[in-house]
């Protein structure tokens, strides 16, 4: 993201690092068109977790733990070119003290959907590039204090390491390759491809707005906004949301609540959840798209102030990492206006 690359004594966004991200991206596009082909496109979902997968550490308990994976094979074969998962959680299994740089248990995910997974317990890999994308991992959604069982039934990983990262890749790429090759699995039977992209400024908050305006964390602000993007994607059969950050389950999947000793008193402002408005025989949510923002905290669960909501002691973790109370609602408000603007270009196709 390009925020971490000097010491705290000495802040600096790193222009340096984002160019080459750009000149990076343009790279991989350009490959990516230069190989286009004709493809079909088959479509999957499957729980994955949460026990054993996933833990919700902020109240309200709500998951993203549903995969959501789309395989494209070679047109009229079964030679798969990509499959493209998304899940709800953070790639953190190796913990805070990790000085790695690492794919965390992503690249297990991938390396078994692509290769296969051995066994005992193990499937056969579908071949490809598999690509990862952030579901919505606000919340918080994490595995730091979840016990990961080994597939093959005896062992077990609690604590930080790469076998535990490794252990939960390997059941999420099981989950992935047998919703992909189960009855349930559908081919897509549309053509429609449609984008709605929408440049949108979003309300900045606290030291956030200081770092904003001093050029340490997000070059896009405009008089205590954060200019930014949501995205509506429309690919067959499969629908897609993207937003800017760690999006909180509860707003894309329902479950917002109005704690009484929250911070602003008011019923929920993120309803209907993003999720019900989407029109797909699959619809994933990416967060992380574009930019990030930080969470997206239900403006009603805001709560850094004493007494704190659910009769804590203290306030939960998030909204130190966070725009502000009034992100979550211009997010939430843009995302459905992307939503009907796609589905009204679908009506015209």
């Amino acid at each position: 993201m390009g925020i971490w690359s000097y010491s705290p004594f000495n802040p600096s966004f790193d222009y340096g690092y984002m160019e080459n991200l750009k000149q990076q991206t343009v790279q991989a596009i350009e490959e990516a068109v230069g190989k286009l082909q004709p493809a079909d496109m088959t479509l999957a979902s499957a729980p994955a977790g949460p026990e054993g997968f996933v833990d919700d550490s902020r109240l309200p308990i709500v998951y993203d733990h549903i995969l959501c994976a789309a395989k494209f094979d070679v047109k009229g074969t079964t030679q798969t070119i990509a499959t493209v998962i998304e899940w709800g959680n953070h790639p953190e299994t190796l913990g805070g003290s990790n000085t790695e740089i690492t794919a965390d248990f992503v690249h297990y995910l991938r390396q078994g959907v692509e290769e296969g997974v051995p066994e005992p317990n193990g499937v056969e890999g579908l071949g490809g590039m598999c690509l990862y994308f952030q579901g919505q991992c606000g919340g918080l959604m994490t595995q730091l204090h979840t016990t990961v069982p080994h597939r093959n039934g005896q062992q077990e990983f609690r604590e930080a390491s790469f076998e535990k990262a490794e252990a939960l890749g390997e059941n999420l790429a099981i989950v992935a390759v047998n919703a992909l090759n189960g009855d349930r699995a559908k081919k897509s039977q549309t053509t429609n491809l449609a984008v709605s992209a929408q440049s949108i400024f979003v309300p900045i908050d606290g030291l956030f707005e200081i770092a904003g305006i001093l050029g340490l964390v997000h070059p896009g602000w405009f008089w205590g906004k954060a200019r930014t993007e949501v995205d509506a994607i429309r690919i067959g059969d499969l629908e897609i949301l993207t937003v800017p950050g760690e999006l909180y389950p509860e707003v894309g999947n329902g479950g917002v609540e109005s704690p009484e000793a929250g911070d602003f008193y008011l019923p929920p402002l993120e309803v209907p959840p993003l999720r019900d408005q989407m029109k797909g025989e699959l619809n994933m949510i990416i967060g992380l798209a574009n930019d990030e923002l930080g969470y997206f905290v239900p403006k009603s669960q805001w709560d850094v102030e004493p007494p704190f909501a659910y009769n804590r002691e203290k306030a939960q973790y998030g909204e130190e990492n966070s725009m502000g109370p009034d992100a979550t609602p211009a997010v939430h408000s843009e995302s459905m206006a992307i939503i009907e603007r796609l589905h009204a270009t679908l009506e015209r196709l």
